[in-house]
């Protein structure tokens, strides 16, 4: 299961679960950036 979609008249809107976001019609999808395992191994500069 990757989330809930409602289609209406045409447009549709749903939740992501996978990746955490939300889906509207005409803005796309609005959530939080994809984490690569690369990105995850790198070291952070402090």
């Amino acid at each position: 299961v990757e989330g809930l979609e409602v289609n209406f008249l045409g447009a549709v809107a749903g939740l992501d679960l996978r990746r955490p976001a939300i889906k509207l019609p005409g803005l796309g999808r609005l959530g939080l950036p994809a984490v690569t395992a690369e990105a995850r191994a790198l070291p952070e500069n402090g």
